[in-house]
């Protein structure tokens, strides 16, 4: 363990802040999030062709698996300036880092469009632009670590999918739009360019620091293989942060360059055809962050959120190798296996600030354990699509998406009860609060109830089996184990009748 991370971080390590105010920043992370997908979303469907316009000898095939190379370059970039900058972000603040992560991006960005005919800077933009992308989502990331804990930060979490959503909607419209305006795929890049721009502005005008005390920079915490030595704290860790790793082999940006290479050779798909279904992945995501928060989140919380999301994405897998034709159902299925990582993530958060490390550290050495996998998952997509087409198959590209999703799941339940408890942030303080009677409880252990959970049309009769006090003062919630065997956990009064 570095000497500078002696002890754990506690309450005093963040600004401490109301409700309201950290509301009001964690929105002040939503624009960051909006402006950043926003500016490389629109560039998605026209990649191809402004690669396409300068590699003229390339097939199509060609050109989706050199974008492929290039997003696995781009991610080992990533590998190795995200834990220094994640690292600096502890010892300077969140705000710096994610100046320096937007005006290199617009910089790259500006240079690929003032030399649109030159391979050199669109290689340039698409590879290292990448890696930018992938520091200042972790900022933001360690930014609401900085403001939520445990179930509150699984919580946030959709939130930002819901802006990430809505811009991955927006980037793609704009772009086509364009498109079919203008007659060029280039002007994209300059889009791009404006918009990253607008996010220089943006951070620089409106985004609070959200780090209360800094921690001192140290190169030995700043390693790019410092994620070994978290790997080695616990088995719990270890397999935790295995988890995501598996599960980010599945994400959409490392498939999405391979995908349309086979829309385009295997469908027939158009640039146009891409473009929108991106856009439709937007509304995935959109859709997968409203339901993460308000339905997934609260009925699993962060202990089974993952399981249930490795399921829906081994079957949208599935549903893209059985009915290669239906693109849009994988789109739908895979919506709720969108939020993955939240749970995994707040307790790997919980358990690096429980070994001593920095919120930004523990968060940016568990993207650059990602960053292995966002470096190899193009290349093993982009081969497992050229072996599938050299036998005839070519949608074994989906069958990997199932297996690695099934993997994923396999590993995860290895974890122990104890040890995933360990993981959970406060615990030991809800232990407490479960012992204590609440003396403004309007139900007691026992009481036979009707009750709402999340999820449910109507009231079920049920007993209380647990009362605990809630986040905010004042505030009692109930656990209650209905007659069929089903659970609802942390309801308020007003799910729960004591009559019909």
């Amino acid at each position: 363990m570095p000497a500078t991370q002696s002890k754990p971080e506690n309450s005093n390590d963040t600004v401490q802040l109301t409700k309201k105010e950290k509301d009001k920043l964690f929105r002040n992370l939503q624009y960051a999030i909006i402006g950043m997908i926003t500016s490389f979303s629109v560039l998605l469907p026209q990649n191809s062709e402004i690669f396409g316009s300068v590699l003229t000898t390339y097939t199509s095939s060609e050109i989706g698996i050199l974008l492929s190379q290039l997003a696995s370059i781009g991610s080992f970039i990533e590998f190795l300036i995200n834990p220094i900058l994640g690292r600096l972000g502890d010892a300077v603040g969140r705000k710096t880092i994610l100046m320096v992560g937007f005006i290199s991006s617009f910089l790259l960005r500006l240079m690929a469009t003032l030399n649109k005919s030159s391979y050199f800077f669109l290689a340039l933009n698409f590879a290292v632009s990448r890696a930018f992308d992938t520091v200042i989502f972790t900022t933001i990331r360690a930014s609401v670590s900085d403001l939520y804990t445990g179930e509150e930060m699984a919580a946030a979490m959709p939130r930002l999918g819901i802006a990430a959503g809505m811009s991955v909607i927006l980037g793609p419209l704009l772009s086509v739009g364009l498109r079919r305006v203008t007659g060029s795929s280039n002007v994209a890049l300059l889009l791009s360019t404006t918009l990253t721009g607008l996010n220089v502005l943006n951070v620089y005008s409106r985004f609070k620091e959200t780090i209360g005390k800094k921690i001192p920079f140290s190169w030995k915490a700043a390693s790019p293989f410092g994620f070994i030595e978290m790997l080695g704290k616990s088995s719990g860790m270890c397999k935790l942060m295995l988890t995501s790793w598996m599960q980010t082999i599945t994400d959409g940006r490392n498939i999405v360059d391979t995908q349309f290479a086979f829309q385009r050779d295997q469908l027939g798909w158009t640039a146009d055809q891409s473009g929108t279904f991106v856009g439709v992945a937007g509304l995935k995501i959109l859709f997968g962050g409203i339901v993460g928060k308000f339905v997934l989140i609260p009925r699993f919380g962060i202990r089974h959120i993952g399981t249930f999301s490795n399921m829906m994405n081994a079957l949208g897998g599935l549903t893209f190798a059985l009915l290669p034709s239906y693109q849009f159902l994988m789109l739908f299925i895979s919506a709720f296996g969108d939020r993955k990582r939240d749970g995994v993530e707040a307790m790997v958060n919980t358990l690096g600030v429980k070994y001593g490390y920095g919120k930004g550290q523990t968060m940016a050495q568990l993207f650059n354990l990602r960053s292995t996998a966002n470096v190899l998952a193009p290349f093993l997509y982009s081969m497992t699509y050229q072996y599938g087409i050299s036998i005839g198959k070519p949608t074994l590209l989906a069958w990997t998406v199932v297996v690695i999703a099934t993997c994923s799941e396999l590993l995860f339940q290895t974890i122990t009860k104890e040890e995933l408890n360990s993981a959970i942030a406060d615990k030991d303080k809800k232990k407490k609060d479960d012992d204590v009677e609440l003396k403004n409880a309007k139900y007691k252990v026992g009481d036979v109830v009707f009750a709402k959970a999340i999820g449910y049309s109507k009231f079920y009769q049920g007993k209380i089996e647990k009362c605990y006090g809630g986040k905010n003062p004042g505030v009692v919630l109930y656990d209650v184990l209905f007659d069929d065997g089903d659970k609802g956990k942390r309801l308020k009064d007003r799910q729960i009748k004591k009559t019909m």
